[in-house]
């Protein structure tokens, strides 16, 4: 669906014609792009806006995205299985309750489909390559099954701990599992308690020290073999779950901000996931519906941002041989490691002409610019060695982690489809169509999708490869977005400080808000910078009462 070719922006009930026209130019179109698109391009639509000078404003919002459809939906994908057409999101972007209030407000709001999909996991270890090396199925060691729900579904044991025991050995390889699993729910409690907001960690702690800080040390917790089971559940569950959740590798979790996973863990607990139901380009189509389609500029990269030659505090855009002249506000809601050398290279032309704010523009390009990121690889394919090999270990999401001492040989595996050998291999069986009837008549009909492969797929079974860049929160990162907010805060600082004798640059994004970088920042950075107390609707002078959704 592609926006509307009527623009949806209204007067507003207190006048007859908008005085004044403010352009605002928009870079990259997933989900903070649009979501700060929309807001701004259906302002003049609510009743409960205000400009208390009387300058009443309309927004002239152009998107810029470099792909040839809108980003969100961009690297989404269709496939004909079984004769039914499969829509697949990439990457999956399920949320969960509790974590996700701005999201599932937005969702709400516009209309779109949710559905509850509370997925159940499949935890294995994998020590050998041998198996993908000569075309077999690998031997992946499941050791813990959860069955969803929040735990409502329980727990199952892995069958290799039962499959070769036979009489009392069997009675007691169920016992034994059993007490493992009773093991592990009392150590999930209590990880849960010190998840408590007064018992987190200063914002500076690591996972790591964190970690250490957190384990029982006394006497009777080692000789009880306490101490090394929580070590052990933080390693083998704690760890992998958060590399699926930040497609990050181990060392980068453990060097991730405790506070973060703590945050998240303690606010999921109890609540259910969702996905959308008619997929992501439903999102895409409702956000985009209030933009002029003569406003949206697919397949145009943004090669810089100048000062513009006709208009005091105005910014042209420049992509390619075109340029588009005259904003007054640039949101850059592309990655931070690309919004960065626009905004510096920016600075460097408001020096030359002895702009006065080219210091904070130079700043906010530093600020940017200490956000990390990581590459991930999203595969999707019809490959089941990817899956535990008993059926009966098998979940919605199957976790696979290298045995450390194993993780050396895999390294030297060269494939363009792999990644190192210390990230999470996450491979979700993707659900039939909405509508299907039956499941799939032969294993040759599914279709999986796997993040972060270590070993690769049988090439005659990918459907797609998809190569994406995620913010990863470090330390000196979340210090940075620190900056970016406040009545001193570094966004959109030109415009806010000069007034209209300068231009706002804002970013927008995953990273650009509290917490771990996912869904949930895209939607809370767009609020911030478009309606927030600081945000670009204040810097014109404009209020809004009432609550946004």
């Amino acid at each position: 669906m592609t926006p509307n070719r009527q623009s949806s922006s209204k007067q507003h009930p207190a006048q007859t014609q908008p005085q004044r026209i403010v352009k605002v130019a928009v870079v990259g179109s997933g989900l903070a792009g649009l979501t700060a698109s929309y807001l701004l391009a259906t302002l003049n639509t609510r009743c409960d806006v205000e400009y208390p000078g009387g300058n009443d404003v309309e927004f002239e919002v152009h998107v810029f995205e470099q792909a040839s459809s809108l980003g969100m939906d961009s690297h989404s994908v269709s496939f004909t299985r079984g004769g039914e057409e499969w829509r697949v999101d990439v990457p999956m972007r399920s949320f969960q309750g509790g974590y996700y209030p701005q999201l599932i407000a937005l969702y709400a709001h516009l209309g779109v489909r949710t559905r509850q999909t509370d997925f159940s996991y499949s935890f294995s270890t994998l020590s050998t390559t041998a198996g993908a090396e000569k075309g077999l199925k690998p031997e992946y060691n499941p050791h813990f099954i959860y069955d969803g729900a929040s735990g409502r579904q329980g727990l199952s044991i892995p069958t290799a701990d039962v499959r070769h025991a036979q009489g009392f050995g069997r009675l007691f390889a169920w016992i034994s599992s059993i007490l493992h699993t009773l093991l592990i729910l009392g150590l999930f409690l209590r990880f849960l308690v010190l998840s408590a907001p007064f018992l987190r960690p200063a914002p500076s702690v690591t996972w790591e020290e964190w970690a250490a800080q957190s384990a029982p040390r006394g006497p009777l917790a080692r000789w009880t073999g306490l101490t090394r089971a929580w070590d052990e559940f933080l390693a083998h569950l704690c760890i992998p779950i958060f590399s699926a959740v930040c497609t990050a590798s181990a060392d980068d979790v453990r060097m991730h901000p405790a506070e973060e996973f703590l945050e998240f863990n303690w606010k999921t607990f109890g609540t259910h996931h969702y996905v959308v139901a008619d997929g992501v380009r439903d999102v895409v189509a409702r956000l985009s519906a209030p933009l002029e389609l003569k406003n949206v500029h697919l397949d145009s990269p943004v090669t810089s941002l100048k000062p513009d030659e006709h208009g005091d505090g105005l910014v042209d855009i420049q992509c390619g041989q075109s340029v588009y002249r005259g904003f007054a506000h640039v949101i850059l809601a592309t990655p931070a490691n690309r919004a960065a050398p626009l905004v510096q290279t920016y600075a460097e032309q408001l020096a030359r002409i002895r702009s006065t704010s080219a210091r904070r523009t130079t700043e906010f390009a530093a600020c940017l610019s200490r956000v990390a990121y990581r590459e991930s690889i999203v595969v999707n394919h019809t490959d089941p060695a990817f899956l535990p090999n008993d059926a009966q270990d098998r979940r919605d999401l199957n976790m696979v982690t290298v045995a450390p001492e194993a993780r050396h040989t895999f390294s030297e595996k060269h494939s363009p489809l792999v990644v190192a050998p210390s990230y999470t291999m996450t491979t979700h069986r993707l659900p039939r169509p909405e509508g299907r009837r039956t499941s799939p008549t032969s294993v040759d009909e599914a279709i999986y999708q796997t993040t972060n492969p270590v070993i690769p797929p049988s090439p005659d079974r990918v459907l797609s490869v998809s190569r994406l860049e995620r913010a990863l929160l470090t330390v000196d990162g979340k210090a940075a977005v620190r900056e970016l907010y406040g009545p001193m805060g570094l966004q959109g600082s030109a415009r806010r400080e000069l007034g209209v004798g300068a231009a706002g640059i804002w970013a927008v994004g995953a990273y650009a808000a509290g917490g771990i970088p996912l869904l949930e920042g895209c939607v809370e950075s767009a609020l911030a910078v478009t309606v927030g107390e600081n945000g670009i609707f204040a810097a014109e002078g404009g209020m809004v009462h009432g609550t946004l959704w």
